[in-house]
């Protein structure tokens, strides 16, 4: 009578091919052999066209009279902004996180005078104008008077 088990010169093969397959079905991957090669039924689908290279973005839009301030001195950080900055008309002083103010000033006093502050005063780390993330886009934002398109039709 023959033993329906594999012979032991062909098990650490079996189990080779087997961890493959798995590790290849693991990945996204069609294993790879004989009956992997074979053709299929349907026909492969056209490649998609190549993508085109985005159009070139302008500068990001910047908040006037606003700028993003980081302190170094803990716990005083909107005391150091208005001794230091208060000449030129603190609007409104917000707390983004742990000593890092959004500062709006009455009139813009441009970056070059809030950074020399920066060299002078060591309490300050960092002075940057406010950024809106994902401005330089060169699609405009819909205006009030045409609204956005949407997906699903319009009901009567």
């Amino acid at each position: 009578m023959r033993n329906a088990s594999p012979t032991p010169a062909l098990a650490p093969l079996a189990v080779l091919l087997l961890g493959m397959c798995i590790a290849a079905c693991a990945a996204g991957r069609a294993p790879q052999g004989p009956a992997a090669s074979a053709p299929s039924a349907a026909p492969a689908s056209p490649a998609p066209p190549p993508l085109e290279p985005p159009p070139p973005r302008g500068p990001p839009t910047r908040v006037p009279r606003e700028y993003v301030v980081a302190i170094d001195t803990a716990g005083a950080g909107e005391h150091v902004l208005r001794y230091r900055l208060g000449r030129y008309g603190i609007e409104r002083v917000q707390e983004l996180r742990h000593n890092v103010f959004l500062v709006t000033f009455t009139n813009d006093p441009g970056l070059e005078p809030l950074e020399e502050h920066q060299r002078i005063d060591p309490r300050i780390a960092s002075v940057e104008p406010n950024v809106v993330y994902g401005s330089a886009s060169p699609t405009p934002p819909p205006t009030p008077s045409t609204p956005p398109a949407t997906s699903t039709p319009a009901r009567p």
